[in-house]
């Protein structure tokens, strides 16, 4: 089975690896992923509190767009560990 990705043939095993990660050149692990997560507030430094879906606490974000307590928002976690809303469900 294969799809195609920018008009090239790719196996699930390399869409996979661009998708989740693999390892990188330097043998580190890569751990970019998007997850959903629910605003609990909002932080006096313009930093948002968001509980990450399937996560019992609350991460700081930092957010590219305004939120609210309780809205839906999209979280990146970056291989350093920072966390940033990149947008929210309307």
């Amino acid at each position: 089975m294969s799809c195609t990705v920018r008009k090239r043939k790719t196996s699930l095993d390399e869409l996979s690896k661009l998708l989740y990660g693999g390892r990188g050149s330097d043998g580190s692990n890569k751990r970019e992923f998007h997850r959903w997560g629910t605003v609990a507030s909002k932080n006096a430094d313009g930093s948002y509190q968001v509980a990450l879906n399937y996560s019992g606490t609350t991460s700081r974000c930092a957010a590219l767009c305004a939120c609210a307590a309780g809205d839906r928002v999209l979280v990146l976690t970056m291989r350093s560990g920072e966390t940033i809303i990149v947008g929210k469900r309307q």
